[in-house]
Formats: C-alpha cells, structure tokens, sequence
C-alpha cells in the first residue's frame, strides 16, 4: 500500500519457492533483470536475514537498468552496523523505523542514501505556504536555483513528521549506537528469563527463551501450547492477554503452529512478573 499509494504499480518478480512449498529457489537477479522497463521507477527490496537474492545482486540488476533500488529495513536493527550495510551493498536509498529497537518515536524513521534522493522526499513532504522569496531550504541538501518555486503540499504532507519527533529520534539513535551490543542483549536476555522464570509451571504449555526467527540477535520468550489438551488456542491466548487489565500485546506470528512469542524491547522493570501472573491465571 506505501508503494501503491504515491501513484505507482507494483509488480512482483519471480516465485518465492521457498515459502510455496514447492523447492528451495527463489527470484533471481536475472529475472529481476529482465523484468525492467522505460517505466520501471525503482526496484523495491525487503530486507532479512533470508532474503533471496542477496542486495548485492538486485543492486547489479538494478543498476544495469537505469534504476535506484529501496531498502525496507524498516526492522533490521540491530545490529548497528546495518545503518551502514546496506548503502556499502549499494542500495540508493534505505529506510529505517525510529521506533522498534532503537526505541524512538513510533511515527519517526530514517531515510538515507543518495541526496537526491532524499531531497526528491524531503520536497513532497513540504507543507509550505509561504512566498518563494521567503523559502530557504538547508543549501546542503536542496538547490533552490533548479526549483521553479517553492513547492507546496506534496503527497507526503500527511506523513511528515514533527519537530518533537525528530529530537527524540536523534536522542534515541545517539543512545543505541553508543550502547554496546552485547550488554543490549544481555539486558533483553534477563527479561526474557526473567519472563519465563515469573510463568512458573503452566498447565499443558510449555515456555523457554529462543532466538527470534527474523532476528537471531534479539532473545524472545516462546509459549507452545497444547491447544488440544489446554481446550484453547495460542489465538485466543493471545485475545486474552490483550483485553485483559492492563493490555498485554503478544506476537501473533505463530499462533498457528500453537505458540506465542514474547519481546523484550518495550518491557519495563516489573512488567515480565505481571506477564507471568496473567499467563498464569490463564493457563494455571
């Protein structure tokens, strides 16, 4: 739908076999290859661990053809080192969220890569009414002398993004690359034990402290539950933990294989105790 919504078809390349079923190949840079045309505006390219094909070779694709790829790496930190990975592969723009792990304001984010790029963005999120006389854009990143006039309201008013907002995300981004990586995952791994130590023995359930499947560097709490056994399902756990006093928001992802998966990023001190009390009255 973000892609959708600023007037462009989306097109998708190639079958990801992997998740069909069907073998073990996914999309590959040849086809992505022979996939553009004159009306291609850019390639588009989710970005985890186990993507296929790697940004390397949709970067090579790409560019052959004339066009910018974007990265979605809206959900991949950390670690640190990715606000820089994917430029180095070559990818000409990449944009983060500043909310997730690096613990800023939800509806903040981080746009990098090329500066013509950027300041294309930075244009359509203007929200001016002012005359063009009295328009001075930062020199270092938008050359007023090739504009027309100063541009209006673009298609990205909507979602532009306050002042408050970008202190905050300046502030969180300073505090999550000087933290250092493994005292973060030590942090997150005692809540999570903590977590699971706070559940006790649950009826017909069973929870431990695993990898997350996306993100091997943040530790996760995984409930399985038998739902057979239990006379209820990871679901309607799920709906019970989150219309309970006070709201407990689990991960849905795997309700469907019967588990449950708890983070530790929003957790405050305390918060895992309450969660094992409420599993608790739930599961017994």
């Amino acid at each position: 739908h973000a892609v959708r919504s600023v007037g462009l078809e989306l097109v998708e390349v190639g079958i990801a076999d992997r998740f069909s079923g069907a073998v073990k190949r996914d999309a590959e840079g040849c086809e992505i290859e022979a996939a553009i045309s004159e009306r291609t505006a850019a390639i588009v390219y989710v970005a985890y661990a186990h993507t296929q094909p790697s940004l390397e070779e949709v970067v090579a694709a790409a560019h052959k053809g004339g066009v910018p790829v974007i990265v979605d790496a809206a959900g991949q930190l950390p670690p640190a080192s990715n606000l820089q990975r994917f430029i180095a592969a070559g990818a000409d723009l990449v944009a983060f969220s500043g909310g997730k792990a690096i613990g800023g304001p939800q509806a903040s984010g981080i746009l990098c890569g090329r500066r013509d790029l950027i300041a294309a963005a930075a244009l359509q999120h203007q929200d001016l009414d002012v005359m063009p006389e009295l328009w001075e854009p930062p020199a270092s990143l938008i050359d007023k002398s090739q504009l027309p006039g100063a541009p209006q309201h673009g298609i990205g008013r909507p979602c532009k993004v306050g002042k408050e907002e970008i202190a905050g995300l300046v502030k969180a981004l300073r505090l999550f690359v000087a933290e250092d990586p493994a005292e973060r995952r030590q942090r997150w791994f005692a809540l999570m034990e903590e977590l699971v130590a706070a559940c006790g023995v649950l009826q017909h359930a069973e929870i431990a402290v695993v990898a997350d499947r996306k993100r091997a560097e943040i530790p996760t709490a995984r409930l399985v539950l038998d739902e057979e056994a239990a006379g209820t399902t990871a679901l309607e756990l799920v709906r019970a933990l989150q219309e309970g006093r006070p709201p407990i928001a689990a991960n849905p992802t795997d309700v469907y294989e019967g588990a449950v998966i708890f983070g530790p990023m929003c957790l405050k001190e305390g918060e895992p105790e309450q969660i094992g009390q409420r599993l608790r009255e739930l599961l017994g």
